[in-house]
């Protein structure tokens, strides 16, 4: 089982490495606008292609791969995402991960020999979806929070070609992504999800704190290490880290739990043990009892 973090800077990845990171995911800065479902500066993708080109040099020497994000939905412009498509394959990347279906197959009819892995804004929530996916050149889907693991084990069934990603750490959100207007691009909008902590409940001066769960808001900190031993009965390739933008040290932290999480689902023996010592895990880390409201899953 693979391990995916986010990557921001060729000074990451070293660190990273050392702390168990398999693979890595990354943007790029696109001159005009974003590709990406993030604000297109520095802070969230590689600025340039030479630091990432040599960021690419230096994974490949750890003997780890790297995967370019271009993860806008439409209204996406298809030429410019050809064109990153293409400065990927220049400098070596391994794959790219894309949410939109159209330049999906658009790349694929390049011919770049580039691997396609399907976003987990495409929303793939289904055998369908995937199997759609699949004829259209992907290899490797990321799934959405909203996946439990009981749909998981039947697309994973009925799609045995495919390989699976899930998110264990961040993913804040818990609806359903792809149709959510905070991934169109528009700053006009008014995202009521960004707002809910300001907002006031009818005969209250202000929401309690203990109604501030999945119910009503975005939690605090998401986590999904207890299903890493059950992802790993079903064969679960990756299990991806949320984050590009968090300082390094945020993310070496990350991937650490990570790997002490797939140390103890390999070792042990018993399910429940196996939970409280995830437990354990997040106490440690957070500095607060693990909660539901806390749970991808």
């Amino acid at each position: 089982m693979r391990i995916l973090s986010p990557l921001l800077s060729v000074n990451e990845v070293q660190p990273l490495c050392e702390v168990g990171a398999d693979d890595f995911f990354c943007g790029l800065v696109d001159k005009e606008r974003t590709l990406n479902s993030r604000p297109n500066t520095a802070e969230h993708s590689f600025s340039n292609k030479e630091d990432l080109r040599r960021a690419v040099v230096l994974t490949h020497a750890q003997g780890r791969r790297i995967f370019l994000v271009i993860n806008s939905l439409p209204p996406l412009d298809i030429n410019r995402g050809l064109r990153q498509a293409v400065i990927a394959k220049e400098i070596g990347i391994d794959g790219l991960i894309v949410a939109s279906l159209l330049l999906i197959k658009k790349i694929d009819d390049l011919g770049l020999g580039l691997e396609l892995q399907a976003s987990s804004l495409t929303t793939a929530i289904n055998s369908e979806a995937v199997l759609f996916a699949q004829r259209l050149g992907v290899s490797h889907v990321h799934l959405p929070t909203q996946i439990g693991m009981e749909e998981l084990g039947r697309m994973m069934k009925y799609v045995p070609g495919i390989k699976f990603s899930i998110f264990v750490l961040g993913g804040l959100c818990v609806y359903a992504e792809q149709f959510c207007s905070l991934h169109e691009g528009f700053a006009e909008d008014f995202i009521p999800c960004q707002h809910f902590r300001a907002l006031g409940m009818v005969g209250r001066g202000g929401m309690p704190l203990a109604e501030c769960d999945k119910r009503h808001n975005q939690p605090a900190f998401s986590c999904g290490l207890c299903v890493v031993r059950k992802c790993l009965s079903l064969g679960v390739d990756t299990l991806k880290i949320e984050g590009r933008y968090l300082p390094l040290d945020k993310k070496a932290q990350r991937v650490s739990m990570v790997r002490q999480v797939i140390q103890a689902a390999v070792a042990s023996k018993d399910d429940n043990v196996f939970i409280q010592h995830c437990q354990g895990i997040f106490q440690k880390d957070q500095g607060r009892p693990c909660k539901p409201e806390f749970c991808i899953f």
